[in-house]
């Protein structure tokens, strides 16, 4: 029963009075019609078992002597009847009751008898007493309704009486039981969870929390957020907390270092909540690992898809500069024949091979596996280099113009990352502006400073390069905008899209410290923001001309052993350090290194090792050198990128690693600084 039903039920209380003489029931209710009570009639035993069926009663007034159906009839009824056993009954008999009869109406569940004729004011206090006794048993079961479900929320309330204790036992059993098993799946939760003090400090960490980082309760309660996620620092957690408080949850990517200086990514969901009266900051976070792998499988995809797209522009410009190579060959060949002077031809060639290896190095940039590669560059010179490779991507329909800003400075970023957010980005532009369109690149030097922390919740206090890529596309919802970084969301059929572009930019830009979002309305085009960090302490590296790399480098008189199995890059290394005063032994395959190496240990300072040769491998030959040998000098060289997964024992190893096509001055300064080495 609700509690507006209850409320009535205090407020007008039923009387119900049985007798099969109307001049009796007349009588009855005249003395009672002073009683705050509704009084009910019923003229025989039947009509007041129906009586009682559709209404509650307080209190029953019941003649004992009717025909059909006499009173004790009626009492045993209510009696065996579980909603209707307690009600009061009180006999009323126009026969004095002897003994016998006493006792059997108090087995049938009266409480009283009235001897006809009746003292109205007797009864009238009888009356009275037992709707008195009626509203406060009503007033204690609707008080015990209340405090039930009080201690179903807030069983902490038990204490404060121990006989309520006692009468909830049960419950509060269960309750704390249902605490308890809480307790327990919040610590063995998978998800690591922190309860963040205002200072930044940790009030509580489960056991996912410990285990994740490597520390003991003990050990990380000790720390703050700031030891474990870069994303926040003492900058900008009071915006936190002020974002928190509008936003109420923030969701995001980040990357928590563990105690042994090892990092992992994480998605992290964070809000403020309250318990006893004290405001925490809640952070729940999922280790993505697995989640990582598999997008950057899917990325990989996604690059080669890209290179795919370019390799239209790139082999044009390819072919151009094989023209150029070939035809200055040709003349440089007429010209020595003719006794003239060849340099000229010679350079032009050694040119067109510089900005092949440029066209070279920008498609592995493309294709090699995640590994960040930090440098510093300008990304004006970066995007104008990066038009000729893009505009096979746009397609011809679309218009492509860059605004830069000359005053931007030298960013410090994975170069490969950055042209990957390009393409990814200008394929976007394409496919939102199938019938044509202007797309725009814009760059713009802005300073973030410690007041500017609330609109750039993000940022950490610096200089940063703006790049601005517009589109005058079909446009998004702003629901779309909100999702369009989320993990397999996209707008574009099965057959188009991943779901992975936006999200893998986003975790990209993440990577190198930047931060990207987004503008767009329908029909009105789409504007991305990037923001790049500004490093003063790195410059932009320069390709190096042809004069700089002809220069004289400082030469040697030591003996080298070089193993390739290209034989013409053989001869051309050998021609190299044989001009430099370098003593040359050489071998077409790793065994036949070995071999070699083993005749003339004695003799050998250093080995330039090809790393993927057949017959055995560089990493494998020299493994089998230093076992001979183990203080020789040496350089691996391999015409795979430096990230591919051919080199990366050298990575692992510390060893040294000279990338193909080399120039004469590289390979000689490279050896030479080999040789040298302390």
């Amino acid at each position: 029963m609700n509690n507006s039903n209850e409320d009535e039920k205090l407020a007008r209380q039923k009387i119900l009075i049985v007798d099969d003489k109307e001049a009796n029931l007349f009588a009855l209710e005249k003395i009672l019609k002073n009683i705050d009570a509704d009084v009910v009639q019923a003229d025989c035993g039947n009509s007041a078992l129906a009586e009682v069926l559709t209404h509650e009663f307080s209190l029953i007034l019941l003649d004992v002597r009717m025909p059909g159906m006499d009173g004790y009839e009626v009492a045993k009824h209510l009696q065996g009847d579980r909603q209707t056993k307690n009600i009061p009954i009180i006999f009323v008999t126009a026969e004095y009751p002897d003994e016998e009869h006493v006792f059997r109406g108090y087995d049938v569940g009266a409480i009283d008898y009235l001897l006809k004729p009746y003292v109205p004011k007797i009864l009238l206090s009888k009356v009275r007493v037992l709707l008195e006794m009626d509203r406060t048993r009503n007033e204690l079961q609707q008080h015990r309704d209340s405090l039930e479900q009080i201690v179903s929320k807030r069983t902490a309330e038990l204490q404060e009486s121990r006989q309520t204790a006692l009468e909830m036992r049960d419950d509060a059993l269960l309750a704390k039981e249902k605490i308890e098993m809480f307790q327990f799946s919040l610590d063995h939760s998978v998800n690591a969870v922190f309860w963040v003090n205002p200072d930044a400090s940790f009030s509580y960490v489960n056991i996912a929390a410990c285990e994740n980082l490597g520390y003991t309760e003990e050990e990380l309660l000790k720390l703050s957020v700031y030891d474990i996620d870069s994303t926040f620092y003492p900058e900008n957690w009071s915006n936190v907390w002020k974002e928190l408080d509008e936003q109420k949850e923030m969701r995001f990517e980040s990357v928590y270092q563990m105690q042994n200086g090892e990092t992992f990514p994480v998605e992290v969901t964070v809000n403020i909540l309250s318990f006893k009266e004290k405001e925490y900051i809640c952070i729940y976070s999922n280790n993505i690992t697995d989640r990582k792998q598999k997008e950057e499988q899917f990325l990989q995809v996604q690059k080669m898809h890209s290179i795919g797209q370019l390799v239209a522009g790139v082999a044009h410009d390819f072919n151009n500069l094989l023209q150029i190579i070939n035809g200055y060959a040709d003349i440089a060949r007429s010209q020595i024949a003719s006794q003239k002077d060849p340099s000229v031809s010679i350079d032009e060639i050694a040119t067109a091979g510089g900005r092949a290896n440029k066209l070279i190095q920008q498609l592995l940039a493309f294709s090699r596996q995640q590994v960040i590669k930090k440098e510093g560059f300008n990304l004006n010179e970066e995007i104008q280099t990066f038009q000729k490779m893009l505009r096979p991507v746009i397609g011809e329909h679309v218009e492509f113009e860059f605004i830069e800003d000359k005053a931007a400075g030298v960013v410090f970023a994975d170069k490969g990352h950055v042209h990957q957010v390009l393409v990814n980005l200008c394929v976007n532009a394409r496919d939102a502006m199938p019938d044509g369109g202007v797309l725009t690149m814009q760059t713009e030097s802005i300073t973030i400073g410690t007041a500017d922390l609330k609109k750039y919740a993000w940022a950490k206090p610096g200089d940063y390069v703006l790049l601005r890529v517009r589109d005058t596309g079909c446009g998004m919802e702003p629901e779309t905008c909100k999702k369009i970084f989320e993990p397999f969301f996209t707008t574009k059929n099965e057959r188009n899209g991943t779901g992975l572009g936006l999200s893998t930019v986003y975790g990209v830009l993440k990577q190198n410290n930047g931060h990207i979002n987004v503008t767009s309305e329908p029909d009105k085009g789409t504007e991305f923001n990037i923001y790049l960090p500004v490093s003063t302490a790195h410059s932009t590296q320069h390709a190096t001309s042809t004069e700089e790399n002809q220069k004289s480098v400082e030469g040697g008189v030591e003996t080298l052993l070089v193993v390739e199995d290209d034989a013409m890059i053989l001869d051309l290394s050998k021609e190299f350090l044989e001009s430099a005063g370098y003593e040359v032994l050489s071998a077409t395959n790793g065994e036949e290194a070995v071999l070699i190496f083993q005749e003339h240990a004695d003799e050998i300072d250093g080995v330039i090792m090809d790393v993927v040769m057949p017959r055995m491998g560089g990493k494998d030959a020299m493994k089998k050198i230093l076992m001979i040998k183990p203080q020789t000098r040496h350089l691996f060289v391999s015409g795979y990128s430096p990230n591919a997964g051919h080199n990366d024992f050298i990575k692992k190893q510390g060893a040294h690693l000279l990338s193909k096509p080399y120039r004469s001055g590289e390979l000689l300064t490279k050896i030479r600084e080999v040789l040298d080495e302390e």
